[in-house]
């Protein structure tokens, strides 16, 4: 089975460091995040709640393979820490606290299907017919 793809690019730099734009199955693709510090786990994010699942990979125009590659719900729940005394590191994600009190009071609409806009989510990847590409072995 295949892998979904995002491919990215520098958008602008931050404070943080570049922010990038991650695009669904090529770089004309549609744009999943945009200004993103991490692009693979934010796309993650996205396609998660959709219901997608499987494989991920991060390409850029550049590199003949991807850069990072792991399970879509996996990579959901990863963020990058960095501290002042140590590089970066894998860490679990949890959602700002500002964020995570203004879903709670509010309604949120569920997610919808990528491919069908369907408002429930695709119950697996073929159902979203057209997402996922194949690579050649």
């Amino acid at each position: 089975m295949g892998s979904l793809r995002i491919y990215i690019s520098t958008t602008r730099s931050g404070a943080r460091g570049p922010l990038y734009d991650a695009r669904l199955n090529g770089i004309d693709g549609d744009i999943l995040v945009t200004g993103s510090t991490e692009p693979l786990f934010d796309a993650a994010r996205v396609l998660h709640a959709q219901g997608v699942e499987g494989h991920l990979e991060m390409w850029d125009p550049a590199t003949p393979y991807p850069r990072m590659r792991g399970l879509i719900a996996n990579l959901a729940r990863l963020s990058v820490r960095e501290g002042n005394e140590d590089g970066p590191r894998f860490c679990r994600f949890k959602e700002h606290p500002e964020v995570a009190l203004a879903s709670a009071r509010k309604r949120v609409r569920p997610p919808t299907c990528l491919k069908t806009g369907n408002a429930r989510p695709c119950e697996t990847p073929a159902a979203a017919n057209g997402i996922l590409e194949t690579r050649a072995a």
